[in-house]
C-alpha cells in the first residue's frame, strides 16, 4: 500500500494562510498598548503582591514557566504569591 500524500498536502496549503489573530483591531499600536497596559498591570500586581489582581489578569487555563523551567498553573501560580506574601506574625 502506498503512503498518502494527503496529510503533506494539507500541511502545505496550512502554511499558505494567513495567520489568524482574535480581536485584532487592525491597528497594531492600539494592540501594542494594549498588551503593553496588561503585561505592566500583571508585573506591578506580581510584585506587590496582589493576589486579586492577578487572578483576575490570568485566564483560567494560564501556564506559565519559569527561569528554572519549571511550569505553573493558574493556581500554584495565586498560591506562590500568597505564600511569598504572606504577613509574618
Amino acid at each position: 500500500m502506498k503512503p498518502s500524500i494527503l496529510p503533506l498536502a494539507i500541511g502545505f496549503a496550512c502554511l499558505s494562510l494567513p495567520p489568524a489573530h482574535a480581536g485584532e483591531t487592525g491597528d497594531h499600536q492600539a494592540d501594542l498598548t494594549l498588551i503593553t497596559q496588561g503585561e505592566n498591570a500583571l508585573s506591578q500586581a506580581y510584585v506587590t503582591g496582589n493576589d486579586k489582581s492577578v487572578e483576575l489578569l490570568l485566564s483560567d487555563d494560564y501556564r506559565g514557566i519559569s527561569s528554572h523551567g519549571t511550569i505553573s498553573d493558574k493556581a500554584a501560580t495565586l498560591a506562590t504569591i500568597r505564600e511569598e506574601f504572606e504577613p509574618s506574625c
